[in-house]
């Protein structure tokens, strides 16, 4: 008989492959969305350090702003593929 990984059916071929491409998709949607919250998380840390420090701020809200803003802006986008 055929070996169990063969197949003659060339829709479920089709189907394996189609299958196959959307999750390496799924998997660099994945990637993108652990750096969006890597992101969050080093901003919510430089949120508390500039509260802690009020006076002389390491990170300049205009660098904190413009990071929040382009990274959601990605997520966004992230999201519009996704769906």
């Amino acid at each position: 008989g055929n070996p169990t990984n063969y197949s003659s059916n060339m829709l479920m071929l089709y189907r394996l492959q189609e299958m196959k491409s959307s999750a390496t998709i799924n998997l660099y949607l994945a990637c993108l969305c652990l750096m969006y919250m890597g992101i969050n998380i080093s901003l919510l840390f430089a949120n508390y350090i500039n509260w802690k420090h009020p006076d002389n701020p390491p990170v300049n809200d205009v660098v904190y702003h413009l990071v929040e803003f382009w990274a959601t802006f990605g997520f966004a986008l992230v999201e519009c593929i996704a769906l």
